[in-house]
């Protein structure tokens, strides 16, 4: 507690007016457009609310839910993608020859299934084509047909061939349309685990962001254990660490430097992000942990470059004032990221040793990263 405030606090709802402290209770909600999670306009701590159901979609945050029977939803009569469904769509478009290039660029559902058969019959570097510029064409907002046809072509792809860079593009269509919907099965895909595998790796490449909502999360766990993906507990627990903890601490302490606010207030977010990187026990953690660092680092000196104002903000103790250092804070940001590397897990120095050697290239640059290695080498240092 700060000495200003020695004999009690002066709160504006969730925080002290004096010395920046925050409590859980008195929070100002407010609830944007388009999401299902409130936020605190006072402190910035976000909370999930009740999603507004119309059958199996969200009307505020478009996520889906579905009640399946028989591979059919009962509550909104759409039908799970499979491959028997896959296979009765081909062979009604087995025998008519077209120009892969005009299906594609038509992008009709009346006629895209026909892609297939082309896509069998072509050489590799057209099966390259095919694949890369559907995936370049494909939109979430396009009509669900439209999305069952990309969805299947991306199967057949993997079914059918065993080029990397094929198996690259429809992995990474399986892995966008999958997560966003459950009609999308990745179940599918257990009897080819070249193609698996390239999936796999998406999945996990996107658990390590902090892009995902709690539901995918979830849908991408589910597929992991059940290929047998080694460390899914821990590549989960971190994930929703991240997602819930890490992530709203670790955007307000960037956005506290563009304040002023006193350094109390900052000693506080600090103690709370070291915590939360405490419950990250997972090498995954290192890659989200210095991807942050960098991207506040950068603004930070970016800013500084352009004669903007993202600057460290101190109070004078001796006279109460506030005082501006003429120091850019990019170097403390950086300071941050060390800290927090220091404080993963149970066992940092176990963690940052593997995450050095890169064990788990799903989990870490697999190529040299001079921002990742020198963090992760500074954390190491100090800890030795």
């Amino acid at each position: 507690m700060s000495l200003k405030c020695l004999f009690g606090h002066k709160w504006n709802g969730c925080k002290c007016e004096r010395c920046g402290e925050i409590r859980d209770e008195g929070h100002k909600w407010t609830l944007p457009i388009g999401k299902c999670t409130e936020k605190c306009s006072i402190c910035g701590k976000e909370r999930n609310v009740d999603h507004k159901w119309d059958g199996c979609k969200c009307e505020r945050c478009g996520v889906t839910r579905h009640n399946w029977q028989n591979e059919v939803c009962s509550r909104c009569g759409k039908a799970k993608i499979t491959i028997s469904m896959i296979d009765e769509m081909c062979a009604k478009n087995k025998e008519q020859e077209i120009s892969y290039k005009s299906l594609i660029s038509d992008y009709n559902p009346k006629t895209l299934w026909q892609l297939h058969s082309c896509f069998e019959n072509s050489s590799i570097d057209e099966q390259r084509e095919i694949i890369r510029e559907l995936f370049i064409k494909f939109d979430l907002k396009d009509d669900i047909e439209k999305l069952k046809i990309v969805y299947g072509l991306a199967f057949t792809a993997i079914r059918v061939s065993k080029d990397e860079t094929v198996n690259w593009w429809a992995a990474n269509i399986v892995r966008i349309l999958a997560l966003e919907d459950e009609l999308f099965d990745l179940e599918i895909f257990n009897d080819f685990p070249f193609g698996r595998s390239m999936i796999e790796r998406f999945l996990v490449s996107n658990l390590m962001t902090c892009e995902l909502s709690a539901s995918k999360i979830k849908r991408t766990v589910s597929f992991l254990k059940n290929g047998g993906y080694p460390n899914v507990d821990s590549l989960e627990q971190t994930a929703k660490v991240f997602l819930d903890g890490w992530k709203p601490l670790a955007q307000n302490y960037g956005r506290s430097y563009q304040g002023s606010i006193p350094d109390s207030e900052r000693q506080v977010l600090e103690k709370k992000i070291m915590d939360s990187c405490k419950k990250m026990n997972d090498i995954s953690a290192v890659h989200k942990i210095v991807d942050f660092t960098m991207q506040l680092y950068k603004a930070a000196r970016q800013t500084s470059q352009m004669g903007g104002g993202i600057w460290m903000h101190t109070i004078d103790l001796k006279t109460g004032k506030q005082e501006t250092s003429t120091q850019a804070t990019a170097d403390m940001v950086y300071e941050l990221g060390i800290k927090m590397l220091m404080n993963i897990g149970n066992n940092p120095k176990e963690i940052l040793l593997r995450a050095k050697k890169r064990d788990d290239i799903m989990c870490v640059p697999n190529e040299p990263d001079s921002n990742y290695d020198n963090l992760v080498d500074k954390a190491l240092n100090r800890l030795t």
